[in-house]
């Protein structure tokens, strides 16, 4: 979450400092000092998150959305600041404070930039990121829907963000119980990523893996166990062989095992999952309660 909260927010920025300058000269006067200031704010509040320093970012974020809120509606940098500040309360679990910011942002960049600019995408796929991470499957759909419609129409968007669009939109179905239409955009995100192997081994292998999630949960085992198989051959190919995903796999394919009646296997897989499992995560943790 944090690398790409910091990409996307780099983004918006970069884009607001272009626009920004053209909207200083529309019917909304702003200084050169408020846009400095704005400049300042922005950048400060962003070090400090970089450094930890939560409360303090804020501080430097909130005010910088005061400033940006004077230069009227049309002015990116409303929506960047918006933004910002909503993937800082995101990123430190806020999601009741996030949620409404990102509403915002998407409005002030439509307005700005029209509804169909590409970089809606960007806050379009936090928006639907900070739903899933709540199970609210049914609210990120449309978010979700809509994103990969933008990124879909843009010349430029890149094929690991249709990836994770297609993979926001297979969640929000599982979460729904729609597991053939989760199966289908799971499969087209792995069928991108399959393009080129070699370099996306690993998000490949997790992709392998949600995919038996969903075959496991719409009753299909054999296929889930073919997938959880394949996960784990893509890991060990990659020197993976005692990651907490290897454990994870282990264990969905010791269920898969259960279901078909191979008990001996089943055992053997659990066991080997239950140890990695207490050597890499707290005592305390859920899945080793």
């Amino acid at each position: 979450m944090a690398g790409r909260t910091a990409k996307l927010a780099v983004a918006l920025l970069m884009l607001a400092g272009g626009l920004g300058q053209a909207a200083d000269a529309q019917s909304f006067m702003i200084s050169e000092a408020d846009a400095q200031a704005w400049k300042n704010d922005i950048q400060r509040g962003q070090k400090l998150q970089a450094e930890g320093k939560f409360d303090e970012a804020e501080n430097a974020m909130v005010a910088a959305l005061k400033i940006a809120e004077r230069f009227g509606p049309s002015d990116i940098r409303l929506g960047a600041s918006l933004n910002t500040l909503a993937l800082l309360y995101h990123a430190r679990g806020a999601y009741s404070a996030a949620e409404p910011l990102y509403r915002r942002a998407i409005s002030s960049l439509e307005t700005a930039l029209g509804p169909d600019h590409p970089a809606l995408a960007k806050v379009l796929g936090s928006l639907s990121a900070l739903y899933l991470t709540q199970e609210r499957g049914a609210q990120a759909r449309p978010v979700a829907e809509r994103r990969l419609a933008l990124l879909e129409k843009a010349a430029d968007a890149l094929p690991e963000d249709i990836v994770d669009a297609l993979n926001q939109l297979s969640l929000s179905e599982f979460l729904e119980g729609r597991f053939e239409s989760a199966e289908r955009y799971q499969l087209r995100a792995l069928a991108i990523l399959e393009n080129d192997c070699e370099r996306n081994a690993a998000a490949i292998a997790e992709g392998v893996s949600n995919l038996g999630v969903i075959q496991a949960a719409a009753g299909g085992y054999t296929q889930a166990a073919g997938a959880f198989e394949r996960a784990l051959d893509l890991r060990r190919r990659m020197g993976d062989r005692d990651s907490i995903a290897v454990a994870r796999d282990q264990g969905h394919l010791a269920e898969a095992y259960a279901q078909r009646l191979q008990f001996a296997e089943a055992e053997r897989l659990a066991e080997s999952s239950l140890e990695r499992r207490r050597e890499l995560l707290p005592a305390k943790h859920p899945e080793i309660a």
